[in-house]
């Protein structure tokens, strides 16, 4: 195992065990969903030609079954039928995608294949199926599939058909104009008048702390008579509020731009998905303004968008970008639009005409925004709780929002218990895990972004300041800490402010954020601990293996059977 850990550096200590360490983006199963989702989303906003390629891709992913050749049980078992059931999900999508698209015969030879052959009871199959024969004109064949699917339900599992089912036998037999053979799932973009574009996301209920920077860039962005469109962004680190601060700002001047509001989340900095290409961007905005193809050149899409906003009072919501590159295409010439753009890294080459740095909460707002959101049962108007509570996140609302998640399903008196647990530095940021994206998911993702970025040199470099005594240090001291000189830690540090993940505070001197600074605490324990592993040359059976992701358990079956000499 000790050989295995020098070839392969990922594989870490952990606990009494080993792990894998894993980026996101290289996990088959999150790159899956991400891709799901994207699809799903742009089936939901009526483009089947943009859908389809999309839920193509994920399903393209796939190369045999999930979890093959592994044990299932337990916890195995379900993430087999999960992983499994969004698969199946995917692939239905894709059929009623194609049923949009005319493509009837291909639907059919596809959905036969999978119904004979791995879903004979499934029965939103058979609903595609008999859709997909009525529109072919076949209407005979399809009341013949419903008595098919009916005989099978009764006879092997003693149940009638879903309502769904039934109701579209009825369709069939009365000959409803629905499933003659034209497009109906989905509006076919062509030809369609999509109205005012409005593309904003739902707004955040309440914003506390941010009221200067609201108006500020409210403000800003109405503020006409200028040559060009005012660009504002927005900047900061990990989970300190930058995408809920543009949107609220994006519905709150929403009037001023009746020609539109355009929004797209970049993906820039994100765990599980890649950055959009600005031409994947250009072709959905043309196509919010009934531009039914894009140019398959970025430049002449890019020309062709800014002669769609000529004339017109349309604000742009760039969320999450991961370069200037990524962003300057998407820029509009009309002086009448806006632009809103949110980063992690500085985007000072972009020359924003308004730059705002995001810093977290003043401790007053941290506290009410945990106060509001949770009410007076657990945590009481003045509770002391609520200061310390607010204090050990280090007011950071991303890290806010995960204590109040796990302070509302509970009754008074567990805000005490949390406070115990978030006490414990060890345990800090597990603590702070509830469901989606967690605050450590969000620092990871900026380190993945450095090291795909082409600095994974600075990415190093931010695991090994976790070995700082404290939250501040000298430049000297990370010199030492980085083994070398002065003059290449001035450099690296100055990546790293540039990615919001150290912080200057003073010449000669820098800190992080509470909670990064854990972060990259436990990323540099982790090092020197496969370091010293590594070293006294340990070994451990395979069944010690631990890992984050239930493929690894092939992992351990592999190794049990070929001894690592």
């Amino acid at each position: 195992m000790s050989q295995l850990r020098q070839l392969l550096d990922r594989i870490e200590t952990g606990g009494d065990g080993y792990q894998i360490r894993v980026e996101p983006r290289e996990l088959d199963s999150a790159v899956f969903d991400a891709a799901l989702r994207r699809g799903l989303r742009a089936a939901e906003e009526g483009g089947a030609d943009e859908a389809g390629p999309l839920l193509e891709a994920a399903l393209d992913l796939w190369r045999g079954n999930a979890l093959q050749d592994t044990p299932l049980d337990g916890d195995l078992a379900l993430a087999h039928t999960h992983l499994d059931e969004q698969r199946l999900a995917c692939f239905e999508e894709l059929m009623k995608v194609r049923l949009a698209q005319g493509r009837h015969t291909e639907v059919l030879h596809q959905l036969n294949s999978v119904i004979g052959a791995h879903h004979p009871l499934r029965e939103q199959l058979w609903i595609l199926r008999m859709t997909a024969l009525s529109r072919e004109g076949r209407c005979a064949e399809a009341l013949n599939a419903y008595q098919d699917i009916r005989s099978r339900l009764v006879d092997e599992l003693g149940v009638d058909p879903s309502p769904a089912l039934r109701k579209l036998h009825g369709r069939i037999l009365a000959r409803s104009p629905e499933l003659c053979p034209v497009p109906g799932e989905y509006p076919s973009p062509r030809g369609r008048r999509s109205g005012t574009p409005q593309q904003l996301p739902i707004d955040v209920p309440a914003l506390h702390g941010r009221e200067e920077q609201v108006g500020l860039i409210s403000a800003h962005l109405t503020t006409r008579g200028a040559s060009a469109p005012p660009i504002v962004s927005v900047e900061g680190c990990p989970g300190v509020g930058k995408s809920a601060l543009a949107v609220h700002v994006a519905h709150r001047i929403a009037g001023t731009f009746p020609d539109g509001r355009l929004y797209v989340d970049l993906h820039g900095v994100s765990a599980v998905a890649e950055p959009l290409t600005p031409h994947a961007v250009l072709t959905r905005f043309l196509r919010a303004f009934d531009v039914d193809e894009a140019p398959a050149d970025a430049e002449e899409a890019a020309s062709l968008l800014r002669t769609a906003l000529s004339g017109k009072r349309v604000l742009i919501v760039l969320d999450d970008a991961a370069s200037v590159e990524q962003v300057l295409p998407l820029l509009p010439s009309e002086p009448a639009c806006a632009v809103l753009v949110t980063a992690r890294q500085n985007l000072t080459s972009l020359r924003p005409s308004l730059r705002v740095r995001l810093s977290v909460l003043a401790p007053e707002p941290a506290v009410s925004m945990l106060t509001r959101t949770v009410g007076e049962d657990p945590l009481p108007p003045g509770s002391p709780t609520a200061r310390r509570l607010a204090r050990l996140v280090g007011h950071l609302p991303a890290a806010l929002q995960a204590v109040a998640d796990r302070l509302l399903p509970h009754p008074a008196g567990y805000a005490d218990h949390l406070l115990s647990r978030l006490s414990d530095v060890r345990c800090r940021l597990d603590v702070l895990r509830t469901g989606g994206l967690s605050v450590a998911d969000r620092i990871g993702a900026s380190l993945t972004a450095l090291r795909h970025g082409g600095q994974a040199a600075a990415a190093e470099a931010f695991c090994r300041l976790g070995g700082a005594h404290g939250a501040a240090f000298t430049l000297q001291e990370a010199a030492e800490l980085l083994g070398g000189s002065v003059e290449n830690a001035d450099r690296t540090l100055e990546l790293l402010l540039n990615a919001n993940l150290v912080d200057y505070a003073g010449p000669g001197r820098y800190e992080m954020h509470e909670l990064i600074r854990l972060y990259a605490r436990e990323q540099y324990a982790r090092r020197s601990s496969t370091a010293e592993g590594a070293a006294r040359g340990e070994r451990s059976p395979a069944g010690r293996l631990l890992a984050p992701e239930h493929t690894l358990h092939a992992a351990a079956g592999l190794l049990s059977t070929h001894r690592v000499s």
